[in-house]
């Protein structure tokens, strides 16, 4: 299992309280992922 951010857990618990199905909760998380790297872990307005 990968280890994922405090952020990205979060996220996931959410989205399994408000059951969500498990590959909707993948790809969300693999979607957030891929916008984070883009702005290089920045803060898109900064």
């Amino acid at each position: 299992m990968k280890t994922r951010s405090p952020f990205l857990n979060y996220i996931a618990d959410y989205m399994l309280v408000r059951q969500y199905s498990l590959r909707t909760v993948d790809t969300y998380l693999r979607w957030i992922a891929s916008y984070i790297h883009f702005h290089n872990k920045r803060h898109p307005a900064s």
